[in-house]
């Protein structure tokens, strides 16, 4: 098992080292914040031609690879440690078990499922926010649980959880409980393995900290990191407390980010949605002389593919503006335009850091779990083509 404290320490000096890379939001800014502190970085990004952007930003891996011939130095004191490699890539039949799962999630939990071959066996189990139960009917079934729990909030999805295990004559006991709530140790305690495949960041925080004086064995997949709802949502860990990096949600969020998220079509919504946003807040500023960027809800994507008079009739609406449809809106689109041609030239840097964020996050997670006196492994566990979610801890209590 490796040395995660030491190596928390180490991304964490060069994370922070680093912090003017991956710090810049890069929708709201108006030029590159990098013209000064790192002058290579700045021309090289500016040099890039618009099909050479588009496909540095198609894998983030990519990225990674750029920002490392213009900052060696940077990326190669980051690059200082690499999560376990579960195995090459795999594809899963369709058994009956499989039956109502999407295909996607399949592949996933089947995945997941692999991790649990290198502990050794328990006949217990208890699945942390699990929906309709099919990480559990699969463990089961794979790997022969006995006594499988499923602890889960929605009443209406433990009914179809406990609908489909029987018709799978496969014994589950639904909890239906708030994780994010203390969970009575007499249930938690009817388990030695708990498991949560994509426990979103209040939940797998929660979960940690409930089973940790009780579970034998934990495999964890966490996700969405900056989900949580109490304000000490930083470090778990002691070391993390110790160290000076601390992430708002903001920061949490970055690994999240993907700006390629389905085909060409959602790919011109994105790009429509950023330029109007931004061709809108240009027009507020002008209009309002108020210069502080303000904030907009979320919009359905059909608002994208209807007039720009429309959006803009909407957005203002949100800021208890009226829009006038006789203003010509082209030159705040050309601004929109151009804002938006710096900001995916920026986002290159952010996408080529982002997965070091992750890892000092999960990091933080394995120490907690090494502080609680557990073996642990954070193991990549399927190709991110399966989803970019797939770093996963491993614990067996000493």
């Amino acid at each position: 098992m490796a040395n995660f404290d030491n190596t928390m320490q180490a991304l964490g000096t060069a994370l922070h080292k680093c912090r003017h890379l991956w710090q810049p939001e890069p929708f709201h800014q108006t030029s590159s914040p990098w013209i000064n502190s790192e002058p290579e970085l700045h021309a090289a990004l500016m040099a890039l031609s618009h099909a050479e952007v588009h496909d540095l930003l198609q894998d983030s891996q990519r990225c990674t690879a750029w920002l490392e011939e213009i900052l060696p130095s940077t990326i190669n004191a980051l690059n200082i440690w690499q999560p376990t490699l579960q195995s090459e890539q795999k594809h899963f039949g369709q058994p009956s078990i499989a039956n109502g799962i999407p295909g996607r999630k399949w592949q996933q939990i089947n995945y997941f499922s692999l991790l649990i071959d290198g502990l050794p066996p328990r006949m217990s189990n208890m699945d942390w926010c699990s929906g309709k139960g099919y990480l559990s009917t699969t463990l089961a079934w794979h790997h022969g649980v006995v006594f499988s729990h499923c602890l889960e909030l929605d009443k209406k999805l433990c009914h179809i959880g406990k609908e489909r295990a029987y018709d799978l004559e496969i014994d589950i006991d639904y909890h239906c409980l708030d994780v994010l709530k203390p969970i009575p140790d007499t249930i938690i305690t009817q388990a030695d393995r708990h498991t949560a495949l994509h426990a979103c960041g209040g939940l797998h925080r929660s979960m940690l900290k409930q089973v940790t004086q009780h579970a034998e064995q934990i495999v964890l997949s966490p996700c969405c990191y900056h989900l949580y709802n109490t304000p000490d949502a930083n470090w778990l860990s002691e070391t993390g407390r110790q160290l000076s990096l601390t992430f708002d949600r903001l920061t949490l969020r970055i690994p999240l980010l993907e700006t390629v998220t389905g085909g060409e079509r959602a790919q011109r919504l994105r790009e429509t949605e950023i330029i109007w946003r931004r061709a809108y807040e240009s027009w507020r500023q002008a209009f309002t002389q108020e210069f502080e960027y303000r904030t907009l809800a979320s919009a359905p994507k059909s608002l994208f593919t209807q007039k720009v008079h429309d959006f803009f009739a909407w957005a203002a609406d949100q800021h208890g503006l009226k829009w006038d449809r006789t203003i010509d809106p082209e030159p705040y689109l050309n601004k929109g335009k151009h804002q938006f041609e710096l900001s995916e030239r920026l986002e290159i840097v952010r996408q080529g850091v982002k997965r070091f964020l992750e890892y000092y996050i999960v990091l933080d997670l394995a120490c907690y779990l090494l502080e609680q006196n557990y073996q642990v492994d954070v193991i990549e566990f399927c190709p991110k083509q399966t989803t970019p979610r797939n770093l996963a801890l491993v614990a067996q209590r000493y």
